[in-house]
């Protein structure tokens, strides 16, 4: 599953520090931790802090795990790991070449035909190709790691090579 805002709505909202004040108290209300309503929003905040769950729990996974199934979520911008974008991407390039009247009503049943016409094989080509697309780059990434392990950059000065350089320069001048 991509991480577009209506798949991650999360379950148990912390306040953040763009929160008002009155949803900070009313949240560590609800879980009965002991504050003043007098603390100001920093204080509160830090209460937050040190209670809130480490990890967010997200609506649609709670959902899923109900059912019996997990979610596996997308890196953010990799869009092109879902095999669904490939379908979607074929169904509205066929309801841009039959829309001709441009109502909204039509362009829902065009949606619907184009939809019931996608098949199973095409479904599967569509998810060979998404993992085609993160063997490869987990193949690269392997690679690039490898190099990048090879390179070692000494960030510290080392006196010696200083001093023997600067006796150079001044027999040189």
């Amino acid at each position: 599953m991509d991480n577009a805002s209506y798949h991650s709505v999360v379950v148990d909202k912390v306040p953040t520090t763009g929160s008002k004040k009155i949803d900070i108290l009313g949240w560590l209300e609800a879980r009965g931790i002991p504050h003043n309503p007098r603390q100001t929003r920093a204080e509160l905040l830090c209460l937050v802090n040190a209670i809130k769950p480490r990890t967010k729990t997200f609506e649609l996974d709670s959902i899923a795990q109900g059912r019996g199934h997990s979610v596996v979520r997308l890196p953010s911008y990799h869009c092109h790991y879902n095999p669904i974008e490939l379908i979607w991407s074929q169904v509205k390039g066929a309801v841009a070449k039959r829309n001709t009247t441009f109502k909204m009503a039509d362009i829902e049943v065009l949606m619907n035909e184009e939809l019931d016409r996608v098949t199973a094989m095409e479904w599967e080509k569509c998810v060979q190709h998404a993992e085609k697309i993160q063997e490869e780059h987990y193949r690269r990434d392997i690679a690039i790691d490898s190099v990048m392990e090879s390179i070692v950059i000494n960030l510290q000065d080392d006196s010696s090579d200083s001093l023997s350089d600067e006796s150079e320069e001044d027999d040189i001048f």
